[in-house]
């Protein structure tokens, strides 16, 4: 016999990321956005399994949870990139 495993999908998780998001995308100190970034996209992770293993919804979540991602990879790129060509290593 199989036990279907029932998962909850709890609010506060869909709050945790995107506050975390919000926070990194308005960093303005240089030195502390790749710890915010980082920070962020780890949450969004955890988020993203939650939503996976839901039996069911969240796929406007999901997809926010994508377009948010996207949005902190193009933005840690922009962030290398600077950093390698405006000599700022280290600032």
């Amino acid at each position: 016999m199989v036990s279907a495993i029932q998962v909850h999908l709890d609010p506060t998780g869909l709050c945790k990321w995107r506050e975390l998001y919000l926070a990194a995308l308005f960093e303005t100190d240089k030195r502390k956005l790749p710890l915010c970034i980082a920070t962020a996209e780890l949450a969004m992770s955890q988020r993203a399994r939650e939503l996976f293993a839901a039996p069911e919804g969240g796929d406007e979540e999901r997809d926010g949870l994508q377009e948010a991602l996207y949005a902190l990879r193009a933005l840690r790129h922009c962030i290398e990139l600077k950093t390698y060509d405006g000599g700022e290593r280290g600032v």
